[in-house]
């Protein structure tokens, strides 16, 4: 059997941690967006069509809102590349931690 670039499922991971990759007084939602792009501009250039993407997010309790922030932007820049998410997990952690995975 031959495969095609059709038959490839590509994926891009990336990871986001407070104080190392952002600061805790970022704005969030332009985070989201980063968040994202990075992602798609990864499958971008291996030739993919951003499909799905898994989310996952550790956070203290008391950064809520910041968290709220970031999903209400990121919800927003998924539909306008319409990429759909599909799962992830959620977890407590002294600081925050982004991490998405995206197919293509």
């Amino acid at each position: 059997m031959a495969w095609t670039d059709q038959d490839i499922l590509r994926y891009s991971r990336n990871m986001l941690v407070e104080e190392i990759d952002f600061m805790a007084e970022a704005r969030f939602d332009l985070l989201a967006v980063k968040s994202l792009a990075a992602n798609l501009s990864d499958l971008a250039a291996m030739g993919a069509t951003p499909n799905v993407f898994l989310l996952s997010l550790a956070f203290p309790p008391e950064r809520t809102p910041d968290v709220r922030t970031f999903v209400r932007a990121l919800a927003e820049e998924a539909r306008r590349n319409r990429i759909s998410l599909i799962g992830g997990d959620l977890s407590a952690a002294a600081k925050i931690v982004i991490s998405i995975v995206a197919f293509g």
